[in-house]
């Protein structure tokens, strides 16, 4: 309020001037963009109760948490289950107070913030590349397993996801607008981010060595990133104010998360010695990458309990596009958007898979899932490009064929496998649905189960 209050006082637009070079929103790409979001909702919703089949402890936990809001009992500056703000926990509790505490509401909770990172990676990805890559990033996320999978369960992931990109969406805007409201929003919204899962840690991160790289590249725009990020800083800082309070009178807490899962923890050593073989450092970050690169490309599998998905992770239609597309995604290093995508991806590799115990572990990437498909949009973008392509009708016919054909294909198999195939695989999910039989009987009093 007191930075919009400065700027009205000088004459100077509250949230800065546009920019004339952005593409003018069009009526067919407004719907376009409203079916996918309408079949992104359908997706997420449907059945939510059922699936997925497995009630993990900490989606338990997470309601848990959340209740004691519905009950007065939590303060929202501190901290709850597992160390994590009770930010997040608030941010759920919502939901709760407005259908009841029950599953369905912990876990449409869930499909809210999943939905706020596909709407606003479209205007940040329209932004920095253009309208075809934004709509086709948002179709292919649209039946993404991975993303469908913590869509639809009460964990907090999806807040970190979803925070992040508006942080993000809020920072690429100011720059373009030079506007210091823009800028200290972006702030704001990091400070929440920061308080609900730890994976939202990495976005002060992205902002600053995304600031950094445009300096280096772009002096001009550079110089208005470096000042807006300081204004950001601020404003950030002000947002985790009364949570560092917490954290200055308890500062075992600040780290106790990543005391737990950092590679190189002394309260891990035994561990790491006996998973993997080793306590050397770099051939741990050897065996941690080689694991990254097999989980990314081949049959690998997560080995988190909240999803658990064993096998091939990225479909076999689109991974050939994907790899593609990280080749191609390196020629656009030099620019705005090229150097926002790779330090996203590989921050969010190295901070929630390199560095930690037992990757790969899929909630700590979870950021990664609302941009790893941006790689095979911009090769696809790319290639309708091409004059030839773009010059001859019969071309660009076949390219949209192959290319629906391989959406097609893509779809199926991750429907299949959110759907199909990975519920009877769930480690936990045979306990639970027998979990689910007793409860609807009613008079069941002892459930014993043999693994």
């Amino acid at each position: 309020i007191a930075i919009a209050a400065w700027e009205t006082s000088s004459g100077r637009p509250v949230f800065g001037r546009p920019s004339s070079d952005q593409p003018v929103w069009r009526r067919l790409e407004i719907i376009a963009v409203a079916i996918m979001m309408i079949a992104a909702g359908l997706l997420r919703v449907v059945a939510i109760e059922n699936y997925p089949i497995a009630l993990h402890n900490d989606e338990m936990s997470c309601m848990i948490e959340a209740r004691g809001f519905l009950e007065s009992k939590t303060g929202l500056f501190n901290v709850g289950w597992l160390s994590c703000p009770n930010l997040g926990f608030f941010l759920t509790s919502l939901a709760l107070r407005i259908l009841g505490p029950t599953l369905s509401a912990l876990r449409l909770s869930s499909v809210f913030w999943s939905l706020v990172p596909l709407i606003a990676m479209y205007p940040l990805v329209r932004r920095l590349f253009g309208v075809r890559p934004a709509l086709l990033l948002l179709l292919l996320t649209t039946p993404f397993h991975w993303h469908l999978h913590f869509s639809r369960t009460g964990f907090l992931y999806m807040q970190a996801a979803s925070l992040t990109v508006v942080a993000v969406l809020l920072f690429a805007i100011a720059i373009d607008r030079r506007s210091p409201v823009l800028f200290g929003l972006s702030g704001v919204v990091t400070g929440i981010a920061f308080q609900t899962y730890y994976a939202a840690w990495l976005t002060p991160l992205i902002l600053a060595a995304w600031a950094v790289a445009r300096l280096l590249s772009d002096h001009t725009q550079g110089k208005i990133a470096i000042k807006g990020l300081a204004a950001a800083i601020v404003l950030f800082v002000v947002t985790l104010a009364p949570l560092l309070a917490h954290y200055i009178q308890h500062p075992d807490g600040t780290t106790s998360r990543s005391r737990q899962v950092f590679l190189f923890s002394e309260k891990n050593r035994r561990h790491v010695q006996a998973a993997y073989g080793t306590s050397d450092p770099t051939e741990l970050l050897r065996l941690n990458a080689v694991r990254i690169g097999r989980f990314l490309v081949d049959r690998a599998g997560d080995g988190s309990v909240q999803y658990g998905l064993q096998g091939r992770f990225f479909d076999p239609y689109l991974l050939p596009f994907i790899l593609a597309g990280v080749a191609y995604s390196l020629t656009l290093i030099r620019l705005s958007g090229g150097q926002l995508l790779w330090i996203w991806f590989l921050g969010t590799v190295a901070a929630g898979g390199l560095l930690t115990i037992d990757a790969v572990f899929s909630p700590r990437l979870i950021g990664i899932t609302v941009v790893i498909l941006l790689f095979p949009s911009l090769l696809a973008d790319r290639v309708f490009r091409f004059r030839w392509i773009s010059d001859r009708k019969w071309f660009k016919v076949a390219a949209t064929l192959i290319f629906s054909a391989v959406f097609v294909g893509s779809t199926w198999w991750n429907l299949q496998t959110a759907f199909v195939r990975y519920p009877p695989e769930s480690r936990i999910g045979n306990r639970d649905r027998i979990i689910r039989i007793a409860s609807d009987l009613g008079d069941v009093r002892t459930v014993s189960y043999t693994h």
